[in-house]
């Protein structure tokens, strides 16, 4: 992942993964740390799953907010 400017079209990418896998799982995949990556999402103001979300997610089918854009 490359975190500097970057297109609409790749935060909009990054926002659907972190609403499909969790934070954790994707540092694991990028070899970071979790707290690095959410750091860096809520540098893009990228919106993140609250806590407790993928249990509740599992059990009653959540959906994910909506994505603003940046202007």
């Amino acid at each position: 992942m490359c975190f500097g400017r970057i297109s609409n079209e790749k935060r909009k990418q990054l926002y659907d993964e972190v609403w499909k896998t969790p934070v954790r799982t994707l540092a694991k995949q990028e070899g970071i740390s979790d707290v690095a990556l959410r750091k860096r999402l809520i540098n893009l103001a990228i919106p993140l799953p609250p806590r407790g979300y993928w249990a509740k997610a599992r059990s009653l089918g959540m959906q994910s907010p909506f994505l603003h854009s940046l202007m």
